[in-house]
C-alpha cells in the first residue's frame, strides 16, 4: 500500500510539473548563450513560456514568464552583473500584480512593494543604502 502512494504521488507530480522544451535563440560573440527560450512542449502557440537573458559572462540578466498569449505572467526576476538581484516583480496577464522587491547594486533591499492590477496597492517599504527602513507607505 505505501509504495501505491509513493507512485501515485509521483505520478501527480510529474503530471503537473510544466515540462518545457528549451531552445537558444542568440549568442553572445564569445559564443555563451544570450537568450534561452522555453516553449510548453504541448503547446504549438508561437509565444514561449519563459525568456531568460544571460549575461556574455554567462550569469542570468533578466529571467520572465509568459502566459500562453505572451504576455508577462508569473516572477520576473532582473540580476545585476555581479550576481546580486535587482528586482523580482509579480506579472498577472502582463499587469504588475503582488509583491514587488528592488535591490540596490550594493545588494541591499532599496524598497518593497505591492499591486493590484496594475495599481500600487498596500503599504511600501522604502530603505537607505545600508537597508534600514526609512519610511512606509500605504496605498
Amino acid at each position: 500500500m505505501r509504495n501505491l502512494v509513493i507512485i501515485s504521488c509521483l505520478c501527480l507530480f510529474a503530471a503537473c510539473s510544466e515540462n518545457l522544451e528549451k531552445r537558444i535563440s542568440m549568442y553572445h560573440p564569445e559564443g555563451n548563450p544570450a537568450v534561452i527560450e522555453y516553449y510548453r512542449n504541448n503547446d504549438t502557440a508561437a509565444f514561449p513560456a519563459k525568456i531568460v537573458r544571460m549575461y556574455a559572462h554567462g550569469e542570468k540578466e533578466e529571467e520572465t514568464n509568459y502566459n500562453p498569449v505572451g504576455e508577462r505572467d508569473g516572477l520576473h526576476t532582473f540580476w545585476y552583473m555581479s550576481g546580486d538581484k535587482m528586482l523580482e516583480e509579480n506579472f498577472k496577464d502582463g499587469v504588475l500584480d503582488g509583491k514587488a522587491t528592488y535591490w540596490n547594486e550594493n545588494a541591499t533591499k532599496s524598497y518593497e512593494a505591492q499591486f493590484t492590477a496594475g495599481e500600487p496597492s498596500g503599504t511600501w517599504k522604502f530603505y537607505d543604502n545600508e537597508g534600514h527602513l526609512l519610511k512606509e507607505q500605504t496605498f
